[in-house]
């Protein structure tokens, strides 16, 4: 089954155990997204490459998944989040990056300035172009 047949298609009910269910909050809280930190948070036991290995299975568990995208849904609708709200946030803090202090000094902030130019252009499309623009020039190097 492709990535595309798999995002379509819907996954059953299932109900998660005690763990899981941690899991799921600690991945959206306190963890921040990283699912070693929320199987640590939940409860498991383990070293962190134990931890590493059982968040990396659980995030391949289609109703784990299913649970995480549907709260994280809930929180963008109450906090009213979407991608314009996004693209917002990601050049208000591009601009931050970037200016220079009062006494004319710069105090750009390189990396952090390129991350979020980053985002920018993943949110926007621009690296979808470039992609293709790049497999139309590989397509003519094999030819």
């Amino acid at each position: 089954m492709s990535d595309s047949e798999q995002t379509t298609t819907q996954v059953k009910p299932h109900k998660l155990t005690l763990m899981q269910e941690r899991f799921v909050e600690a991945y959206l809280g306190v963890a921040r997204g990283i699912a070693a930190d929320a199987c640590r948070h939940a409860g498991y036991k383990g070293n962190v490459n134990t931890l590493a290995v059982q968040g990396n299975a659980n995030l391949k568990k289609p109703y784990i998944k299913a649970e995480i995208e549907r709260r994280k849904a809930q929180i963008a609708e109450a906090e009213g989040i979407d991608v314009a709200w996004c693209l917002r946030q990601a050049m208000l803090r591009y601009q931050a990056c970037t200016q220079e202090r009062e006494d004319g000094r710069s105090a750009i902030d390189e990396p952090s300035a390129r991350a979020y130019l980053d985002q920018i252009n993943r949110m926007t499309g621009a690296y979808e172009a470039d992609n293709r623009q790049r497999q139309t020039q590989l397509g003519m190097v094999i030819m």
